[in-house]
């Protein structure tokens, strides 16, 4: 039974190896995004002002709450950036994974308007990689180990080792190989039994999908236009997102298992991304499956090349000395029995998510606590992806009323008239206005966030203009298009005022009015015919 165990739950150093470096590419361009977008992500005048993220979520914890400068937050990316490095390197590889998970945490907690499933996905994968030995091949450690190494042989005067590819090329089996493995099996059996509903067993959930604006690509509209294509392919998601994980489990032909799973998962994965604008959800949950690349496509013998032999067998002890039994039983913590209450944690979350679908928040599965601890760790997670489609198109408007009493769509700068403001305009999608607004329709109405968002545009645009075009009053308003099955068009619901914004002159201007008002009324009334004198 031990050697289905390993084989099952264990990863091919050269995998692990491949998937360190595609990480470590993935955190970078995160990195480049956030710094050529840092003021409107991270600054108080953006998006999103720390105060109002320490609302959204009060147990978090970041390093960029230190310090609201703009030169902080960008030496903090410089830092991941380096780190980032220095873990596809393999580097110091265990120093710079840590390194890399709290940034990416610190950068998660103060944003998360920007975020999407993916990104828990890919902070998980993060934190799971520091208990694996993912620098164990193809790494500068992996180089000075075995250097190091050579020259202890040569001080004692002992022959080298007959070189053997199999002896370094071992197979890993730890309780971080479990974490990883399980973690993406969680991912596809979450989303899977959140879908256990008539929206996906009727097969209209995907036309939902495919006509929400925000997602859809020109594959989905062909698909829209194939009813029964569709109509499998939205019957088939769920029962495919919860056997095909099962296929890493079966202890025999695993190799073989392994490989299918991928690729049938891959071919799903890819056919989002070519349907759906889903950012990228997709790329990260294909590095996820990077660690179970089974041994045999390491050894694929290609013409003029010489084959690579397979890992050799795993000794009973290997489990201990990968993770570090040699190191102490502190080590032995830090590496085997941490992960694994973590990992258990984990299944309880998302196991109690799941009860939670149609719960409201005030009254959940489990105790408060329960969910604190994952907000402060940010171990939380939820993999339920439209579990509830979509049920209309929106747009969001920022309309700012000048001065001068123009009224003026504060993204675009376009002056509007009354009539004009009745009707759904059409609105750019920029970058990160994409990710803001697949949040607002994920997430549902939340007045702390649309006063935020509100409050950026606004002041932003009165930075950007002259004293005499700038914004008295603001408000954001929404148009909602219901969508679904074809049928006749349906006029979009106009909602006027989500929030509303007034300028602070504004403000201590009514106020002195109103004040001057209520005195010079008492005036009247004092010397007024209410109040005669004594000479009348």
């Amino acid at each position: 039974m031990r050697y289905p165990l390993r084989t099952v739950l264990g990863c091919d150093a050269r995998s692990l190896a491949l998937f360190r470096v595609a990480i470590s590419c993935l955190l970078l361009f995160d990195v480049g995004d956030w710094i050529l977008h840092t003021e409107q992500l991270f600054s108080p005048s953006g998006l999103l002002d720390s105060a109002t993220a320490k609302q959204l979520s009060p147990f978090g914890v970041s390093l960029t709450y230190l310090s609201e400068s703009i030169w902080y937050t960008k030496s903090l990316l410089l830092l991941l950036a380096m780190a980032s490095i220095s873990l596809g390197l393999g580097w110091h590889t265990k120093p710079a994974t840590i390194i890399c998970w709290v940034l990416l945490v610190s950068f998660h907690v103060r944003d998360p308007l920007v975020l999407i499933s993916g990104d828990a996905l890919l902070r998980m994968m993060l934190l799971w990689s520091i208990f694996t030995p993912v620098e164990q091949v193809w790494s500068l450690d992996a180089r000075k180990k075995r250097n190091w190494s050579l020259r202890s042989r040569k001080e004692r005067k002992e022959e080298p080792p007959v070189p053997d590819a199999s002896a370094s090329q071992t197979w890993v089996f730890t309780a971080g190989t479990v974490c990883l493995i399980l973690q993406v099996c969680m991912m596809y059996w979450s989303a899977g039994l959140a879908k256990f509903n008539d929206t996906w067993f009727n097969g209209t959930a995907l036309e939902y999908v495919l006509r929400s604006d925000v997602y859809a690509r020109p594959l989905g509209g062909w698909l829209l236009n194939h009813p029964t294509i569709l109509k499998g392919l939205t019957q088939a998601t769920p029962w495919l997102e919860i056997t095909a994980p099962l296929l890493l489990f079966l202890p025999f032909a695993n190799n073989r298992m392994r490989l299918l799973a991928i690729v049938l998962l891959g071919s799903f994965h890819l056919g989002i991304e070519a349907s759906l604008s889903v950012g990228k959800f997709s790329v990260i949950s294909m590095i996820a499956w990077l660690p179970l690349l089974p041994a045999t496509l390491w050894n694929i013998s290609l013409p003029g090349t010489t084959k690579c032999p397979l890992p050799r067998p795993v000794q009973s002890a290997e489990f201990f000395t990968s993770g570090g039994l040699t190191g102490g039983k502190q080590h032995f913590f830090a590496l085997q029995v941490l992960p694994t209450l973590l990992l258990l944690y984990v299944m309880a979350w998302n196991c109690a998510t799941l009860v939670d679908l149609n719960r409201a928040k005030a009254n959940r599965c489990l105790p408060r606590q329960f969910y604190q601890i994952a907000q402060a760790t940010m171990l939380k997670q939820k993999f339920h992806m439209f579990y509830e489609p979509p049920r209309y198109n929106a747009r969001f408007a920022f309309y700012g009323q000048l001065r001068d009493e123009t009224i003026v769509e504060l993204r675009t700068g376009n002056p509007l008239n009354s009539a004009q403001q009745q009707n759904q305009p059409d609105l750019p999608m920029d970058w990160i206005w994409i990710k803001v607004h697949r949040y607002l329709l994920s997430n549902g109405s939340n007045q702390t966030v649309y006063r935020g968002i509100l409050n950026h545009y606004t002041q932003r645009w009165n930075l950007e203009q002259a004293a005499q075009n700038r914004v008295s009053s603001s408000r954001l308003a929404c148009y909602r298009t219901p969508i679904g099955p074809a049928g006749p068009a349906v006029k979009a619901t106009y909602i006027p005022v989500l929030a509303e914004w007034t300028s602070p002159s504004t403000i201590e201007i009514s106020t002195q009015k109103m004040q001057a008002d209520l005195d010079k009324t008492l005036d009247q009334l004092e010397n007024g015919p209410f109040f005669p004198t004594e000479s009348d």
